[in-house]
């Protein structure tokens, strides 16, 4: 009888990415459409904020992981699109108005 599989590495690290609720305050309980800034929205829709992302210097590039020491160690990269710039609009329902919509400042 021949087996397969017996050994399962479990031991391994996993990247979360940001999601909006970790990138943007304001939107907490609230419905929130984010939209690039040259698409357009219905009458029904109002503005809740302006959002600005820059593309960074430096992007990660994979990574290693040592199984001994369980470190993990990022390798980087330039970027070929440094300072290139996104603009977004936060919307919501003209009926539900809430807070500001803004880019959080400790990311």
């Amino acid at each position: 009888m021949e087996t397969y599989g017996d050994i399962l590495l479990r031991d391994r690290k996993m990247y979360v990415a940001p999601t909006p609720y970790g990138l943007l305050e304001g939107i907490e309980r609230q419905v929130t459409l984010i939209l690039p800034a040259f698409w357009s929205v219905g009458s029904n829709m109002s503005r809740r904020g302006f959002l600005l992302r820059t593309e960074a210097d430096r992007v990660m590039g994979g990574y290693t992981f040592d199984l001994t020491t369980n470190e993990l160690q990022a390798t980087w990269r330039n970027n070929p699109h440094a300072g290139r710039e996104y603009r977004f609009i936060a919307y919501r329902p003209t009926s539900s108005p809430g807070p500001e919509v803004r880019l959080r400042q400790d990311v």
